[in-house]
């Protein structure tokens, strides 16, 4: 139940240690195993559109956290045009090859909780929140501010762990 206490410990965005209708885990590696669970968890939920805030979560996961891609990074790689080559050059690197994205789902009565968490070393997630104006040009880095937005996120302190509460199914 180390899952659930990080909700507690938070404040708990939705209480779903009584009534528990299922738990299931799943582990992810691409951006393409990414899509297709985000799909799968957005028709569990009331609004299926929002497939694409769980889908931004879940690559921030991959790219962010596991390959390490620093926001300046990803921003040249786009400009650039080889951002999807990146990701596929370094998940062949070793130290690379056996990190995934672990995806907890925790269905009740209240709801769906979904808890993402990577194995990367975390990030300042703080500053990315809400839309920062110096960055509504650019081509990335709305995702999370859209996501907090829309549901109500939360992340660990160190920023590699983010709970996501789909309230009233």
């Amino acid at each position: 139940m180390e899952r659930l206490k990080l909700i507690k410990d938070k404040g708990s965005i939705l209480d779903c240690s009584k009534e528990i209708i299922y738990e299931q885990s799943f582990k992810i590696k691409t951006l393409e195993e990414a899509y297709q669970l985000s799909v799968r968890i957005a028709n569990e939920t009331s609004n299926p559109n929002e497939n694409l805030v769980i889908c931004e979560l879940l690559n921030n996961a991959i790219e962010h956290g596991n390959l390490g891609i620093s926001y300046e990074e990803k921003t040249d790689f786009i400009e650039k045009d080889i951002f999807l080559d990146e990701i596929n050059r370094r998940l062949a690197l070793p130290e690379n090859e056996h990190k995934f994205a672990e995806i907890q789902l925790v269905k009740c009565k209240k709801g769906l909780l979904v808890i993402i968490t990577d194995q990367g070393c975390g990030f300042d997630y703080k500053k990315y929140l809400t839309i920062d104006s110096s960055r509504i040009m650019e081509s990335h880095g709305r995702g999370i501010a859209i996501a907090n937005s829309i549901l109500k996120i939360e992340y660990s302190e160190n920023g590699n762990k983010v709970a996501v509460r789909f309230p009233n199914l």
